[in-house]
């Protein structure tokens, strides 16, 4: 038995892990084991016995005769057998499946014959069946993005013309776009769904115009090389991949002919050797450079690319201004034009560019508004997209070439309008006509200043916080279901929610929001901590570099970390109840959100003092109890029994009561010897407002 392992059945296989199994007889060959059968009583025979924790679940073989040479294979595909079945039997069976996702996964995971093309024309029939609400819309979002980052086949045993295949698209797109409502999370799961899908266009051309290049440059339609496999396999199932190896190739003729820049650019992109060996119509052999075609081939291989985007990518920017050209006013390509002659234009200055699409898109929106008709609504709605998807390549690409502030608080009101574009919420409309005010001062640079700007950024902070956690109580129980059922990488499942909610233009909130908040700390002369997440904590402190060296330890104790470095895509141990770090945080990062959604204390420590007390008290046993504001109370012991932190003893005696004098004092008479923080503030709002506002009059 020639045999592997997959994660998705018998169309992937991987090299088995040799701690797996402790048997002389098997050898590991490349990317394989063989294990012998034996002879038993007139049959042959075989017992493997697999160990360990992260057993893939299928096992995937062929037989091999060694005398002659001979393979066995299951049809045209390997033999698969269930391994950890009785675990994952009963993780499915904990969940609570809906019929849609019975109805999905019985049709994904039966054998028979299954490409794109079927997988969009039974998203379209189920939606009409069942209705689209946000639920099932939601349902059908996370099935098409794990079919988007490749968790799910795209063919089986059938080949789809590229007409089909665009039909299928352009029927489901059109669907989903007439049942858009803007403004509502209706209409934001809708946009989700259109990102994992393409335009569809005229598929026909891809098929078409592979012909015309091959015959225009006298390539012959001869087996065992690159272009004709690929020809074929363009013929036969085109795919999002198709532009990953159209790009390659591209890379290919720009290096002249470099095979290694081939695989590069397409293992970056996800695409690897075994997967080009995997289609039906596999591409096996590496492409040829033929020096005298290069120029004329790089023309036509960049048209081409233009053809597979315009089938295939939804939020390419070019195939969406072009599909929507004819269904936009002259306000929108006021705006859109300069858009449309500057985002290959390196020189430009990113802030203008930037400026131009939020303004773009907020014309898009209001014709968006004004004509919810069907037909036009589609292609509008990937033009917006593809401008949302531009803006976080412009911010992300130039963001760390700058920290002086006015770039900065400038950036900050481009990206909220942009979130308010996305994601309409009047808090966010409120924060970012406060934000432009308190911008419109940032060359004063004074501590009051920056204590202003710091309160619409913590505002700020909460809300992109809140979506992220909103996505992931939205999103991640279907993912768990229907990743489990789809046998689905265990990645994928545990970051599914988060990688969605990075993806979104909170994202670039977050990321503008951490540069800002370091520099006004500073000159607002603020307190020595930022909450990441709110939570009381108590635990034994154990000092670490970073975080990533504890992945998948488990704490037997409740356990505070201390941790100099955190990159944000870690997980938190389990048995850990806090961790403190003086790295900057990621609001949106995996750490981040999962500490909100597991009841981790998660905070950074500005001052050294403070951390070079915590890293004293490694061994001991401490409380740590946020306070007003962002700052946290530091206590030693607690009462702690088995892996749970029972209860928090506070020590009383650093705390004196005030003596009793009056039954009532007056706002006038307000002082921190008589009344608490809130009282003292509200008498110095009174004294910074001007005389013809008013507040309500007080008294303790």
């Amino acid at each position: 038995m020639h045999w592997g392992v997959s994660h998705r059945g018998a169309g992937e296989w991987l090299a088995p892990n040799e701690d797996w199994l402790k048997d002389e007889q098997t050898q590991f060959v490349e990317g394989a084991a063989r294990t012998p059968f034996c002879q038993e009583k007139g049959h042959q025979e075989l017992t493997l016995s697999l160990h360990g924790d992260e057993l893939p679940p299928t096992l995937v073989f062929v037989l091999y005769q060694p005398e002659t040479e001979a393979w066995t294979q299951n049809g045209r595909t390997n033999f698969t057998i269930p391994l950890n079945w009785e675990k994952r039997q009963a993780e499915l069976e904990s969940t609570d499946m809906s019929w849609l996702e019975n109805e999905i996964v019985e049709h994904e995971m039966n054998r028979n014959s299954w490409t794109l093309m079927h997988r969009f024309n039974l998203c379209h029939d189920l939606l009409c069946q069942s209705g689209a609400d946000e639920k099932n819309l939601a349902i059908c979002y996370v099935w098409l993005r794990y079919s988007a980052i490749r968790q799910l086949v795209w063919q089986r045993h059938y080949n789809t013309q590229p007409r089909e295949l665009s039909h299928s698209i352009d029927r489901l797109t059109r669907l989903l776009s007439s049942h858009y409502e803007e403004g509502s999370r209706k209409g934001e799961i809708i946009l989700l769904i259109l990102s994992t899908l393409g335009h569809g266009n005229d598929g026909q051309r891809v098929r078409d115009e592979i012909l015309e290049i091959m015959h225009r440059h006298h390539i012959k339609e001869v087996s065992g090389r690159f272009m004709e496999e690929w020809h074929q396999k363009l013929h036969n199932n085109t795919t999002p991949d198709d532009i990953d190896i159209c790009e390659a190739f591209l890379e290919f003729l720009y290096s002249d002919g470099n095979v290694a820049r081939f695989y590069e650019h397409l293992e970056s992109k996800g695409v690897t050797r075994d997967r080009l060996k995997s289609y039906d119509r596999a591409i096996n052999t590496d492409p040829d450079f033929v020096p005298h075609l290069k120029e004329g081939l790089i023309h036509d291989f960049q048209s081409f690319l233009r053809t597979l985007k315009a089938v295939h990518s939804g939020t390419d920017l070019n195939t969406a201004m072009n599909a929507a050209r004819g269904d936009l006013n002259e306000d929108v390509w006021s705006e859109l034009s300069f858009v449309e002659n500057h985002f290959n234009n390196e020189g430009t200055y990113f802030l203008d560019l930037a400026g131009k699409i939020v303004a773009s898109r907020r014309k898009l929106k209001d014709l968006i508004r004004s004509d919810p008709q069907a037909d036009s609504m589609r292609n509008r709605l990937f033009l917006d997209l593809a401008l949302e998807s531009f803006m976080r390549v412009v911010i992300e690409r130039n963001l760390h070439l700058t920290k002086d502030p006015c770039e900065l608080s400038r950036a900050m009101s481009l990206c909220l309008e942009n979130m308010q574009l996305s994601f309409p919420n009047q808090e966010l409309a409120a924060c970012i006509e406060h934000w432009q005010k308190v911008s419109s001062l940032v060359n004063d640079q004074s501590q009051e200043w920056a204590l202003r700007a710091k309160g619409v950024l913590e505002q700020v902070s909460r809300l992109v916080s809140s979506h992220a956690d909103d996505y992931y109580k939205m999103l991640q129980p279907f993912a768990q279901n229907l990743g489990l059922s789809f046998n689905a990488e265990k990645w994928t499942i545990d970051l599914f929610s988060e990688e969605v909610a990075r993806s979104q233009p909170t994202f670039l909130v977050a990321m503008l929001n951490q540069q800002l908040y370091a520099q006004l700390r500073e000159k607002a002369n603020l307190g020595d901590w930022q909450l990441i997440s709110r939570e009381s904590a108590a635990g034994k402190v154990e000092e670490l570099p970073t975080l990533s060296e504890v992945q998948g330890k488990k704490y037997e104790e409740p356990t505070i970390l201390l941790v100099e470095e955190v990159g944000g895509d870690e997980d938190i141990p389990q048995g850990v109840t806090a961790v403190i770090t003086p790295d900057s945080i990621d609001l949106m990062s995996h750490a981040a959100i999962r500490a909100r959604n597991s009841g981790v204390l998660f905070a950074v420590c500005y001052s050294s003092e403070l951390l070079d007390d915590l890293r004293s008290k490694a061994g001991q046993v401490m409380s740590l109890i946020p306070g007003n504001g962002s700052d946290i109370q530091v206590e030693e012991g607690c009462v702690i029994s088995g892996k749970q932190a029972k209860s928090i003893q506070i020590d009383s005696k650093g705390f004196t009561k005030p003596r009793f004098t009056t039954w009532l004092i007056k706002q006038t008479d307000f002082s921190r010897k008589k009344v608490g923080a809130k009282s003292t503030n509200i008498q110095i709002m009174h004294s910074k407002l001007p005389a013809d506002f008013a507040l309500p009059q007080s008294c303790a």
